[in-house]
């Protein structure tokens, strides 16, 4: 019994030493305290060591440190922004020019007559048309040089029909004006005056009936030099063709029904 006395009176001693021993928290110094910031929870771990800090631990006033703790890893790199997979656009090469003139088997230019334009290497099956003028000549933009396929076709003739010529051309800066010769199906036409004169075209107007009903009608003339005769290619399925013709002293009109019928026409005086 009095061994266990002994015991306790020892550590009531011991406890109230070490009471003594730690300061009053009210004579430690105040931290100054951020405006917004709210103060971390004490870590777990410290060291036995570190005195001073131990004791503002306990006394609530300074977050427990960790030296042994490692340093917080670098912040990871702005991500790369991906490769782009656009590819980078075409540049288009100049444009050229085709250029061309119809002629029929006597070598008279072919008015009014129906030009397809096909690229010779075409990766697409796409055609560009045009019409020849008055002294038959055509001129066609395509998208670059090089060589094409030109067919020739007569008023109202379809897709489906043969072509009355298929020649290939090249178009470039340099690139010369070429014939393209039709063969068979061109007919000429020639004005004569009251005195039995060629009389100088300035006019032409013609109408076309098609097999089974319908038509075409055009009219090409101005105020150019005059030319002695028309020619131009007869269409496949035309029933006939009216050729008004009008000149510089007179004027006429004949109906063909026919490649091989004449277009000679011998008219009066055109009244003044």
């Amino acid at each position: 019994m009095l061994r266990f006395t002994a015991i306790a009176l020892l550590g009531g001693a011991v406890i109230f030493w070490l009471y003594r021993a730690l300061p009053d928290p009210a004579d430690l110094p105040d931290e100054p305290a951020a405006a917004t910031a709210t103060p971390a929870p004490p870590a777990p771990h410290v060291r036995a060591d570190r005195d001073h800090e131990l004791r503002r631990v306990i006394a609530g006033k300074l977050p427990a440190p960790d030296p042994g703790a490692p340093p917080p890893p670098p912040p990871p790199p702005p991500p790369k922004e991906p490769a782009s997979t656009t590819p980078a656009p075409s540049v288009a090469g100049p444009k050229a020019t085709l250029r061309g003139r119809a002629v029929g088997g006597d070598g008279r230019p072919l008015l009014h007559t129906r030009v397809e334009v096909l690229p010779l290497t075409a990766q697409s099956a796409e055609t560009s048309t045009t019409h020849t003028r008055l002294n038959g000549d055509f001129d066609l933009e395509v998208p670059a040089a090089g060589w094409y396929r030109v067919r020739l076709r007569a008023m109202l003739d379809e897709p489906g029909d043969p072509p009355a010529a298929e020649q290939v051309i090249y178009a470039g800066p340099r690139a010369r004006r070429e014939r393209v010769l039709a063969t068979g199906r061109a007919v000429t036409c020639r004005l004569f005056g009251a005195d039995g004169r060629q009389a100088g075209l300035r006019m032409i107007m013609m109408l076309v009936q098609r097999e089974g009903g319908g038509g075409f009608g055009m009219g090409i003339g101005g105020s150019g030099p005059l030319t002695q005769s028309v020619s131009f290619l007869w269409p496949q399925r035309a029933k006939s063709v009216r050729v008004d013709l009008g000149g510089y002293a007179a004027q006429g009109v004949v109906e063909l029904h026919g490649p091989n019928d004449g277009c000679e026409i011998h008219a009066r005086v055109r009244p003044q």
